[in-house]
């Protein structure tokens, strides 16, 4: 499987903390340095979701409230496929 560019730098910025989807835009753009658009960032995360390597946590921000605040976390399936991409094995297809 091939990942984007937007897939793995959201890999990246959940291997340090758990997010909600502002946190990510928000990190994604202190890293790169450049504004990734909503629609690649719902895209991004619903394939990284289908496919294991992100879990979703929904939090009731206000109890009188039924908005939820929805965060996104990194999950081991998550960090071996981006250690992987890390080191290269990856891309030479050694894993997966």
């Amino acid at each position: 499987m091939k990942f984007s560019k937007d897939s793995v730098g959201i890999l990246i910025v959940l291997s340090h903390k758990e997010l909600s989807r502002i946190g990510i835009l928000e990190e994604i753009k202190k890293v790169t340095g450049r504004d990734m658009r909503f629609c690649t960032l719902f895209d991004s995360l619903e394939q990284l979701f289908l496919t294991e390597l992100i879990s979703i946590r929904s939090e009731n921000e206000d109890s009188s409230s039924d908005e939820n605040k929805v965060y996104f976390k990194i999950t081991p399936s998550g960090r071996q496929i981006l250690k992987s991409i890390k080191t290269g094995l990856y891309r030479r297809g050694k894993l997966g």
